[in-house]
């Protein structure tokens, strides 16, 4: 009697251990998968969260290269349209023809910019490139020095320099 109740005492342990382990695993599966999932929500949300502002950079890499050549253009036009142009100023065809020239420049700078960026399924698809431009940079400063010594009175001089 006591070989066949030990018998059914290691059975019965047997399968108790073994249900503990299948339940064990269980148990240890669905926290694996609980973990898994905020990390992958917490990924997601940062996937979002790393789009959305690489989406405002760009908005305003995109606005601040358009804004400063088109504010180059309008202070050109309101400058020639303006009735406060001084008077004791003859008018001036050479510097009016820098001013012109700086404003075909600057509306040159704005179409590469919207060139590269209108193009909705480049940027969409994660293909916007952005390439370095060579600029001549004593030459923007000439246009602005002109532009400005028309603001000046007629005593004060701009000139520029480089080293």
């Amino acid at each position: 009697i006591n070989k066949t109740a030990d018998r059914a005492r290691v059975g019965m342990l047997y399968v108790l251990g073994f249900v503990a382990s299948v339940a064990a695993g269980v148990l240890v599966y669905m926290l694996v998968t609980a973990a898994v999932q905020r990390h992958e929500k917490r990924l997601k949300n940062l996937s979002t969260s790393v789009a959305a502002n690489t989406h405002a950079r760009m908005l305003n890499f995109i606005n601040h290269e358009l804004r400063n050549p088109m504010t180059v253009v309008m202070a050109i036009v309101e400058q020639y349209l303006s009735p406060a142009t001084p008077s004791s100023k003859p008018f001036d065809e050479e510097a009016l023809r820098a001013d012109m020239a700086a404003a075909m420049r600057a509306t040159k700078d704005m179409d590469r910019v919207l060139g590269t960026v209108c193009d909705v399924s480049d940027v969409q698809g994660g293909h916007l490139t952005l390439k370095p431009v060579s600029t001549d940079v004593m030459g923007l400063l000439r246009d602005t020095a002109n532009h400005v010594s028309s603001f000046c009175p007629t005593n004060v001089s701009l000139s520029t320099h480089s080293d």
